[in-house]
């Protein structure tokens, strides 16, 4: 009888110990490997008036409504813009699908600042300028990339954030 009350003691004890390994290795995990998915794309196309703040054309709000039938399913939590009607017009169709107030932002750094300080995990849209995005893509640690035309509106960047691993880049067009 004594050994089966130590041996039972011992068990209890073991199970213990595994289940506080396993606690300890889930929350480790949760807290380590938040991959944060940023995809960021130029505004779309842009009127020539007025210069200083121009709004999209009719193929720049086509452009604007295949951008949100293509990321509306992408669990997208942030929409980053800048304060510049064209880019917040290029991230307004999928912020009234869902139902997402834009954060505008318009310098580069204060941008992947936020991104890096507020949406770990998430995934998150920047609707930016051809200045802006090589400068965000490079302030979140992907590499420098060249830059891009003033003529090309369907670049899509999505960066790929995991803790301890280099930032994955990977450019398509839509």
């Amino acid at each position: 009888m004594r050994n089966n009350l130590k041996s039972s003691v011992a068990l209890t004890n073991l199970c213990l110990v595994l289940f506080l390994l396993i606690a300890l290795a889930c929350k480790c995990g949760s807290d380590n490997n938040e991959t944060t998915t940023v995809i960021l794309v130029r505004h779309a196309e842009k009127s020539a008036e007025p210069k200083e703040d121009p709004d999209l054309t009719q193929a720049g709000f086509e452009r604007a409504d295949l951008l949100e039938r293509m990321l509306k399913g992408k669990n997208i939590k942030t929409i980053y813009t800048s304060k510049y009607q064209r880019t917040r017009n290029t991230a307004k169709p999928l912020a009234d699908e869902l139902g997402i107030i834009p954060i505008e932002i318009n310098e580069a750094e204060q941008i992947a600042q936020s991104v890096l300080n507020n949406n770990q995990g998430q995934t998150v849209l920047i609707v930016g300028h051809t200045n802006t995005i090589p400068k965000i893509i490079k302030n979140l640690g992907g590499e420098e990339i060249e830059g891009i035309s003033e003529a090309d509106f369907d670049n899509m960047f999505t960066l790929t954030l995991t803790p301890n691993k280099p930032v994955k880049v990977v450019n398509t067009k839509y």
